[in-house]
């Protein structure tokens, strides 16, 4: 990222403001893409939302379950990243490892629709190295990603 006197330059802020209006959705730095210039898309998502129960025995009878309240949700899905379509692949694995070490929580954003009633926090992340360079530098990778929404009211 080049700056001039503290603010992004025109080149960059024509980048950024071309990857938003081609984004199909983001989860914090990483806006998900489907171009001729780069593909970082996502697929087969899944959203989990359970409730908390706890479970009172009762001698001579059947238990008795009481509410306790909800669990955070969790979204997983795969995002590929392929070198051939211009990504740095490894650059973008940095990120991702980033914002899990950093416990970053994000906004998670698909088309219009923003997810959960807060952000989200990168639980795990998971690399595929499905093929590599000769030189051993990965092409393509499948990074399987778990999201946990983050109900702390900071908006950090």
């Amino acid at each position: 990222m080049s700056k001039r006197s503290g603010d992004w330059t025109r080149t960059e802020n024509d980048r950024i403001i071309r990857d938003l209006t081609n984004s199909p959705g983001r989860f914090g730095r990483v806006l998900f893409t489907v171009s001729s210039e780069k593909v970082r898309t996502l697929k087969d998502m899944k959203r989990t939302a359970k409730a908390r129960y706890a479970t009172h025995d009762i001698v001579g009878q059947k238990s008795k379950v009481e509410f306790l309240g909800l669990s955070p949700d969790e979204v997983t899905f795969d995002v590929q990243l392929n070198g051939d379509l211009g990504l740095d692949v490894m650059e973008e694995m940095s990120v991702l490892l980033n914002m899990l070490r950093n416990g970053e929580s994000s906004t998670l954003i698909i088309g219009d629709h923003a997810y959960g009633q807060k952000r989200w926090v990168l639980e795990s992340v998971t690399f595929n190295h499905e093929y590599s360079d000769k030189e051993g530098k990965p092409i393509f990778v499948t990074a399987s990603l778990t999201l946990k929404e983050d109900m702390n009211d900071s908006d950090s």
